[in-house]
């Protein structure tokens, strides 16, 4: 039988023998002398900055980060200790492209300045939720089959919040919590959200129908109508506030009013000249400016005519400038939606910088749109995007 001294001696040899195969296998991973296991080696202080920075370029990026391990985790604000109304961590680059068929709990996004296409889980979209669409700070709007109270999700972080039941958008008069399946039917068939976004004040705004705007926030019994809204053209959320786009003018959506006074819509500015029934207005949000893009696209049988103009929108002094060109930029352009896009060639050889794509006529059954490409310099044309190019993506997102 061994000894005490044996036994101790059998264990400081098995101890040194695990450490020596682990400094092996490390060497064997990692064999630059200059390799650091910055998963341990980053501490808190060091770790938390880097995590404001990633954050600040991009929330999806900030999510990687987060899963590399506990520790970092550690460094840095879990998302679902915030509102869903934080704007740190709104996916404002990312967009949700329509499926072509099928209805599944995933979804595709897109990055709008990189081209990256991601794919999510909604959690019980599939089966128990109706997709209303998406906000302008690239949040997802979504509809529970079975009480339909609205919900606001963030599809990266999963921060979520609820809003009113949908039935006091399809009945505006109905307060009662019962629930139909004649109004489910209707959701399900005929009810439509074009655009939404934020208000402020944790405040969310839908642009549905063809010209009715609803406002909300968390709390709320029902939802307060606006609207319609006479010549009404577009609808976008800039800055933590939501603008209506009409013949005539630009309005705002006022939240912050008085005691007992429901939000309300009020002139921000007067155009000079209106514009015509068929013109494409649109607001969008080119590197934290206000622009205004004019479209007048004249479709024949044999060819395309058109033009666009842009503007600078100063709210303060409530006039707009002319712009000569988007510049780098790229705007794909629908009815209800538009999309301002900066890519290089190297992402989209076919998406080409300081063009206005107009999208119409999608066809769900082949995920393809009719697509024209007005050129400042040379003219319109009919632009092909090959399978799986991105512009084929941004015109299916403007148009469906």
């Amino acid at each position: 039988m061994a000894s005490s001294d044996e036994r101790r001696r059998a264990k400081r040899a098995r101890t040194h023998l695990s450490s020596y195969r682990a400094s092996r296998r490390a060497h064997t991973l990692h064999p630059d002398p200059d390799w650091r296991d910055w998963a341990n080696d980053l501490s808190a202080g060091p770790a938390g900055l880097i995590a404001e920075r990633v954050l600040s370029n991009d929330v999806a990026d900030y999510v990687r980060f987060r899963a590399v391990c506990r520790a970092w985790r550690a460094s840095s604000p879990e998302p679902r200790e915030h509102d869903v109304f934080d704007c740190r961590f709104h996916p404002r680059r990312w967009i949700m492209v329509p499926r072509v068929s099928g209805v599944g709990n995933r979804r595709s996004f897109l990055n709008l300045s990189t081209g990256e296409c991601i794919h999510v889980r909604l959690r019980g979209l599939r089966h128990r939720h109706y997709l209303f669409g998406s906000t302008s700070e690239g949040l997802v709007v979504l509809c529970r089959k079975d009480t339909l109270v609205v919900e606001l999700v963030n599809p990266l972080t999963g921060q979520r919040a609820d809003l009113p039941r949908a039935t006091s958008l399809l009945f505006p008069s109905t307060t009662s919590t019962s629930t139909s399946t004649s109004m489910a039917h209707k959701i399900d068939d005929g009810f439509r959200v074009r655009s939404a976004g934020l208000a402020g004040d944790s405040t969310v705004a839908l642009h549905y129908g063809s010209a009715a705007i609803a406002v909300a926030k968390p709390g709320d019994e029902c939802w307060t109508q606006l609207g319609p809204v006479e010549n009404f053209k577009s609808a976008m959320s800039f800055a933590g506030r939501f603008y209506c786009v009409t013949f005539k003018n630009i309005l705002v959506l006022e939240t912050a009013m008085a005691a007992n006074r429901p939000p309300e819509l009020v002139v921000a500015l007067d155009f000079k000249r209106g514009f015509l029934w068929s013109d494409l207005v649109h607001l969008v949000d080119k590197e934290g400016e206000l622009i205004l893009v004019h479209c007048v696209d004249y479709p024949t049988r044999d060819y395309f005519d058109g033009w666009y103009s842009a503007y600078r929108v100063n709210l303060e002094k409530r006039n707009m400038v002319p712009m000569p060109r988007l510049g780098r930029h790229t705007l794909f352009m629908g009815m209800d939606r538009s999309l301002l896009s900066m890519m290089s060639e190297r992402v989209s050889p076919s998406v080409m910088a300081n063009i206005v794509y107009v999208c119409y006529k999608y066809d769900k059954r082949t995920g393809r749109s009719k697509v024209v490409a007005i050129d400042p310099e040379d003219g319109c044309s009919e632009p092909k995007f090959p399978r799986g190019d991105i512009g084929g993506y941004l015109s299916r997102c403007v148009c469906s």
